[in-house]
């Protein structure tokens, strides 16, 4: 995606195996999951894609994205 958003996105950040629920991790800088979806659809917003549009794209029931945005 062109724009702010994709450089925003490019910021360095390194990766962790963990073997103990066998997925990968950033650890540095940390980075919640809520915060990296918070900037996917404040990058979607910019450009004018609709809620019911951002939901559709990532998924999301619009209800749960209003519970995720809560916790930030």
């Amino acid at each position: 995606m062109r724009g702010s958003m994709g450089a925003k996105q490019r910021a360095p950040f390194q990766v962790q195996y963990s073997n103990a629920d066998r997925r990968w991790h950033v650890f540095q800088p940390e980075r919640s999951e809520n915060k990296e979806l918070k900037l996917i659809v404040d990058g979607f917003k910019r450009c004018g894609y609709s809620r019911s549009a951002i939901c559709n794209m990532i998924v999301l029931k619009k209800s749960a994205l209003s519970e995720r945005s809560k916790s930030l």
